[in-house]
């Protein structure tokens, strides 16, 4: 492939502005990669310059990409995010690849998707599996033989110790943590400081120490 990969980073929030200087990171030291612009569907974003990059447009201009190019999505709701993806996913000239900092340590065990986001100094321990759309945020430590499914978000100074799973769309606030063995079912909240010892269902909000559920699904 000739010529550099455009970058789009959909979302102009913290998130993604944070995320911005890691992919000049990823410029400065990847010949590759050059940084196309903000995708944001805030109306009066657009075409504004926000930390230096103009803010191109909606999302849905990304469905009419017809050059081989990078997306982050750059947005920490998990279903926000699968509502962006699916929205963009057909064309198919659109990659996104995983956003890791240098400072991430990744075992060589680690097995993991696309679409991924990992933040300054996050450890990975042996054997664990992630899948595609995390953001796993500053300082989190992901113990050994951890399943990871997607769109899951997990918040800065997490623990989350070894043989624990993880389904799809779970968001787990900062520093909260997951005792081993664990699962936590799809779509469910962990209050920030809370200390999961148990498997926690399906469409849950757990909060405390130990975690216990709230009153009522989501």
């Amino acid at each position: 492939m000739c010529g550099k990969i455009p970058t789009y980073i959909i979302g102009t929030g913290g998130l993604g502005r944070g995320l911005l200087e890691i992919i000049k990171l990823k410029v400065n030291h990847e010949a590759n990669w050059e940084i196309a612009g903000f995708i944001d569907d805030n109306e009066s974003l657009i075409g504004k310059e926000i930390n230096g990059i103009k803010v191109l447009g909606h999302t849905k201009v990304l469905k009419d990409v017809s050059r081989f190019s990078n997306v982050i999505i750059a947005v920490a709701s998990p279903f926000a995010k699968q509502e962006i993806y699916h929205s963009i996913k057909e064309n198919h000239n659109l990659f996104f690849p995983n956003l890791v900092h240098p400072n991430v340590f990744m075992s060589e065990t680690l097995n993991i998707g696309i679409g991924n986001i990992i933040s300054a100094n996050v450890v990975f321990s042996a054997n664990v599996n992630v899948g595609s759309f995390n953001l796993i945020h500053f300082n989190s430590t992901i113990g050994h033989d951890v399943k990871i499914g997607d769109f899951n978000s997990v918040y800065p100074g997490c623990n989350i110790s070894g043989y624990a799973t993880l389904n799809n769309s779970i968001v787990i606030g900062t520093n909260t943590a997951i005792l081993p063995n664990v699962t936590l079912e799809k779509n469910v909240i962990v209050g920030a400081g809370a200390v999961v010892t148990k498997d926690i269902k399906a469409n849950s909000k757990v909060v405390g120490v130990p975690a216990k559920k709230l009153g009522g699904n989501l």
